[in-house]
């Protein structure tokens, strides 16, 4: 949702994604699956993944206040934003 100019990511696109708080496993659609390991931790919930080998972009997987998963926001590498992939 809310995909931007830029972004590689279509409204409406679906990704499976299984993380932890170390590897991101992600599957978008029309894309191939994609493992990314060692994420930067940004505040106190948020876990930023860089893919700078395929498409140059991060995924800052954010977390609720009570640890439960709330979004992928998609940038590009340095400032950004691109959409986000939610819950549904």
């Amino acid at each position: 949702q809310f995909a931007e100019s830029g972004s590689l990511f279509s409204n409406g696109t679906k990704a499976t994604a299984v993380f932890s708080d170390k590897t991101l496993y992600i599957k978008v659609e029309g894309f191939d699956c994609i493992t990314l390991k060692n994420p930067v931790l940004r505040g106190a919930d948020n876990y930023l993944f860089k893919d700078n080998c395929r498409d140059s972009i991060t995924y800052n997987v954010s977390a609720n206040g009570d640890g439960t998963f709330a979004e992928i926001n998609i940038e590009p590498i340095g400032q950004g934003f691109y959409g986000q992939f939610a819950k549904q």
